[in-house]
């Protein structure tokens, strides 16, 4: 916001500048050198606070950095602790379960063996009833009888303390998911926040990316010389310095140039015939160089075509009625003699008629393909390059055989 305040200002301002010194030249003519000198002052002015306010934004997104890292680090050291104080908790969840199923199983054996008590307990009662006569009165005060109720009274305690353990046991697991639940929203807490402090960020870079980019352009605006065109004119020196040097050098040029075509017009000057026959020598050494580069670079394409598709190749030139067709000798690496060549004929065109296919000419090795399932390629598709693949892997079929 500050910097779209400043450059706002510095346009107005120019703006201000401009209609003012548009103003002094309606009314007193020209504005003065002190004034544009003022001008530019303040245009360098407005450039120094543009990059003092880039500089700002720079620290500015160095620091947005640096805390973008921190809080990182921060993040990673928050889930760090909370994925061990979970692993603890789950651990000691665990461990309250397995307790927990032991106390229930020990209760179960304690009241089985309670009621077995009772069960002997009641027995002994009934057989001493029956040992005094059918009397109703059992003997408090018998050994075994107290004994037994003795067993079951610490059978009893054993169960209640049981059952306490059992309670705090049940305690501790509501506890320790209680826990587990608050790390859970806290570790949930830490992440919705570290990501919104992710996106502010990157915001914040947005925004700082586009105020030095915007700084960038008031640099260049500023540097130069922003003006309102529709209420400012651009005065040109006459006497430009920089034109001046440039008509120089060219009129220089044009000089030297004249008196080059003038040394060579004369036919008289010894300069003159001694540059024309250097130029004749020249041209001609340059005439034989292209020819020997050119005779050159065509036997390196007919080696190349020769390696690549197995067939030597010749252009030879007809003369008479067919002197514009002419025709092209191909003869296979493969070849078992001298004479097995195939010889094609440039067609002959109809006007705005293309090239399709060359005519095969009448030889002794092309009358002794014509019955060969080779040759249907050219009978029947009327494909060349077809009729020359298979020839070659005939010509190899049959050198490999043998």
């Amino acid at each position: 916001k500050s910097l779209d305040s400043n450059l706002s200002f510095l346009n107005n301002k120019t703006v201000a500048e401009d209609e003012e010194m548009e103003g002094q030249m309606d009314t007193a003519g020209p504005p003065s050198i002190f004034a544009l000198f003022r001008h530019v002052e303040r245009l360098e002015k407005g450039l120094s606070e543009s990059e003092t306010k880039c500089e700002e934004f720079k620290k500015l997104w160095l620091s947005s950095k640096e805390t973008t890292k921190v809080l990182s680090e921060r993040q990673h050291s928050v889930k760090k602790a909370l994925e061990e104080n979970i692993s603890s908790l789950t651990e000691k969840l665990l461990k309250a379960e397995t307790e927990n199923t032991t106390a229930k199983n020990m209760n179960k054996i304690m009241e089985g063996e309670r009621q077995s008590l009772r069960e002997l307990l009641e027995t002994y009662e009934k057989i001493e009833v029956k040992s005094k006569g059918g009397v109703n009165q059992v003997n408090a005060e018998s050994p075994t009888i107290a004994g037994l109720r003795l067993s079951l009274a610490s059978m009893t305690k054993q169960n209640q303390t049981l059952k306490h353990e059992l309670d705090a046991s049940r305690k501790k697991l509501e506890a320790s998911e209680s826990k587990d639940a608050i790390a859970k929203e806290e570790y949930d807490r830490v992440v919705d926040k570290f990501g919104k402090i992710k996106e502010a960020l990157l915001k914040e870079r947005e925004k700082a990316s586009l105020a030095e980019d915007r700084a960038l352009k008031a640099e260049t605006i500023a540097g130069k010389g922003s003006f309102n065109e529709s209420t400012t004119r651009i005065l040109h020196l006459k006497q430009n310095p920089l034109t001046e040097a440039i008509h120089e050098k060219y009129q220089t040029e044009i000089k030297s140039l004249k008196a080059q075509v003038n040394d060579r017009s004369e036919p008289g000057s010894g300069k003159g015939r001694s540059i024309q026959k250097l130029s004749d020598v020249d041209a001609q050494k340059l005439h034989k160089r292209l020819k020997e580069s050119f005779k050159e670079q065509i036997g390196l394409f007919r080696e190349g075509v020769y390696l690549l598709t197995g067939y030597k190749i010749e252009m030879l030139q007809t003369s008479g009625e067919h002197s514009e067709r002419p025709q092209f000798k191909v003869r296979s690496m493969y070849a078992e003699r001298e004479d097995d060549y195939l010889m094609f004929m440039w067609p002959k065109l109809k006007t705005n008629e293309t090239v399709e296919m060359l005519d095969l000419m009448n030889t002794e090795f092309a009358q002794s393909l014509s019955n060969t399932d080779e040759f249907q390629y050219l009978s029947k598709f009327n494909s060349t390059p077809g009729l020359l693949a298979s020839l070659t892997m005939k010509l190899i079929e049959q050198q490999t055989f043998a």
